[in-house]
């Protein structure tokens, strides 16, 4: 199962700074939310 929630980050670090992505969906639409979550992570975002 893909946790959907968006997370909270501390202050930004210089060594690691990763770029955030917020997912806002419907529930109809939760198959497509997790593949695009999916998607993200494995272009190494943080969804």
């Amino acid at each position: 199962m893909y946790s959907l929630a968006p997370q909270r980050q501390g202050p930004s670090s210089q060594k690691s700074q990763q770029t955030t992505v917020f997912i806002s969906y419907a529930r109809e639409d939760t198959d497509a939310a997790k593949k695009l979550y999916k998607e993200l992570k494995e272009a190494g975002l943080n969804p």
